[in-house]
């Protein structure tokens, strides 16, 4: 009787969204960038810049929110739904056979932070991409389940929805594929999706979540990699200062402005204008284009790069462009790590551009020197550009609740003397073969058995058909 209601109650609540969930359905679909600009509506506009090089729409694209599913644990009072400024664009990218609903982006962020999907019980995708980091983890070689390095930097987890080419020679075409390299790979997280699916199967609470994202409660590695590239492209940073310079509210600081001048121009010595030429590759407000650029590490870089996709020679040394948001919290940088401060990434591209055949014609010809083979910045325009690229770093992206590991949440039981005491998870449980957000009680499951906990009803918007449902489920419990 008890597991009926409790389904039943499930079932209901998914009914109950279904309008929005179609709503969700049909709004993120792949769409052309708009013929017009929609109006203004909670943004300010802009000011007037010279060195604006697009024009600039403020209004937020958003979809309306949805209540979360009932046995979600530490799921948040209100389902996420991204939204994003319109100055980012339509060209989105989501499949027509995965597209974003609640239960499916928040299974993924529960499977991003998962340890069970790893050979050792111990690594989970947020080991190599931190949200304190902007999702990178601050090594130049990430260490795998075997303390093997990887062979590349971990690239940034952000603003994903508007690309379609993945790691850094852009060998998968979606973040389905891509997910599936670091879950098997024998030196990333080592394990087959038959075994990550059985493993997944054995956590009660999983079936339930599968069920509500997919349908049924089949666990298969489709879904799995599906799941985690929903979450994945929720990861939208649009908080910034330079946002809020581009939408108005934020004036720049005179080093912030040279910088951003720098970033923008190209250099005409012929004219005396002096620039860093930036936005080549970096231009556009997500400040990045997907695009393969040799950018003059050596002469004969030892990577192929995009050249191991493509068997061209052309594209040896090429890799793929990345967004410079947040840029200030993700060294050490290029593909290899081996530059570990914004000032070095300066002094390469101002003073040590390597040449060589496939080297970026951009590069090969930016000097601020008539007949000059270098950029040649000075050492304050090189403070400046540094400035300017601080102003990138979005403080609210990376402490943002919505993609924080769900699996560290405060629980309470009680005592043996009946006293009550918060525990927090991931103390220590990982090292011990234990999912940090699954509660084990022996008592009714045994310990090979553990189960999701559903939070308090009071966790719900008040009026909430979560809300009502929670007590009547912890009703039927009690």
């Amino acid at each position: 009787m008890r597991n009926a209601v409790i389904t039943g109650a499930w079932w209901f609540a998914t009914a109950f969204a279904g309008g929005s969930l179609a709503l969700m359905a049909g709004r993120y679909k792949e769409v052309p960038p708009p013929t017009s600009r929609p109006p203004s509506t909670s943004r300010p506009s802009p000011s007037p810049s010279p060195i604006s090089l697009f024009p600039i729409s403020t209004s937020p694209i958003s979809a309306s929110p949805i209540s979360p599913s009932p046995r979600i644990p530490s799921a948040p009072p209100a389902a996420f739904v991204p939204e994003y400024p319109s100055y980012f664009g339509n060209r989105i990218y989501i499949p027509a056979d995965n597209p974003l609903t609640p239960e499916g982006v928040y299974l993924g962020r529960m499977l991003f932070y998962e340890t069970k999907l790893s050979a050792n019980n111990k690594l989970s995708c947020a080991s190599c991409h931190r949200q304190e980091l902007a999702f990178t983890d601050g090594r130049a070689f990430s260490p795998g389940v075997d303390q093997i390095p990887t062979t590349r930097n971990a690239m940034s987890l952000q603003n994903l929805l508007w690309v379609r080419q993945l790691f850094w020679d852009g060998r998968a075409s979606g973040l389905e594929e891509q997910a599936l390299t670091p879950l098997t790979n024998t030196h990333e997280m080592g394990q087959s999706m038959l075994n990550s699916a059985a493993k997944l199967r054995r956590i009660s609470g999983y079936p339930a979540l599968f069920k509500a994202a997919f349908g049924n409660d089949t666990i298969t590695k489709e879904k799995i990699v599906k799941a985690i590239a929903q979450f994945e492209r929720t990861l939208i940073s649009d908080h910034s200062r330079y946002d809020g310079y581009l939408q108005g509210s934020y004036q720049p600081s005179q080093a912030e402005t040279d910088g951003m001048n720098l970033f923008m121009t190209d250099p005409q010595p012929g004219k005396g204008i002096r620039g860093a030429g930036c936005a080549h590759c970096h231009g556009g407000p997500k400040l990045f284009l997907e695009q393969f650029h040799n950018n003059g590490l050596d002469s004969a870089p030892i990577d192929p790069g995009r050249a191991a996709v493509t068997g061209m020679a052309a594209d040896k040394g090429r890799f793929r462009v990345p967004t410079l948001r947040n840029i200030a919290l993700t060294a050490p940088y290029m593909h290899d790590g081996r530059f570990a401060t914004l000032r070095e990434v300066l002094d390469h591209y101002s003073d040590h551009i390597a040449e060589g055949p496939t080297l970026s014609p951009q590069l090969r010809q930016a000097s601020n020197t008539t007949g000059g083979h270098a950029l040649a910045l000075s050492d304050t325009e090189k403070r400046s550009v540094i400035s300017f690229l601080l102003m990138l770093t979005d403080s609210t992206f990376i402490k943002d609740p919505r993609y924080a590991d769900p699996h560290s949440y405060k629980t309470r039981e009680k005592t043996k003397t009946g006293e009550t005491k918060a525990q927090v998870s991931k103390t220590g449980s990982q090292d011990q073969g234990q999912s940090p957000a699954l509660e084990t009680q022996s008592s009714k499951r045994g310990p090979q058995n553990p189960t999701l906990k559903i939070l308090p009803a009071k966790h719900y918007p008040q009026k909430s058909m979560a809300h009502k449902l929670i007590k009547l489920i912890k009703s039927v419990n009690a």
